[in-house]
């Protein structure tokens, strides 16, 4: 039983890092679209002007943009 809850723990901390992690980027991008008029173009561009920083090995983020006035498609998920 200590097992288990130890795992659903172990669960529950991961997904709140990933939801964390999704609520910090989609605040930076809405930033950046309130002070400068468009979307980021690349997720390097949040890194760098914003200090978002990734976990690599932890999770896998996608950031889809179609236009720079159109809100990108962000996916963050746990490796």
């Amino acid at each position: 039983v200590l097992m288990m809850a130890v795992s659903d723990l172990n669960q529950s901390q991961k997904e709140e890092g990933r939801r964390q992690l999704e609520e910090s980027i989609r605040r930076a991008v809405v930033s950046n679209y309130a002070t400068e008029g468009v979307y980021p173009a690349t997720i390097e561009d949040l890194q760098r002007e914003y200090g978002i920083q990734i976990d690599t090995e932890r999770y896998a983020v996608f950031y889809e943009i179609f236009a720079d006035n159109i809100m990108p498609e962000i996916t963050v998920l746990a490796r």
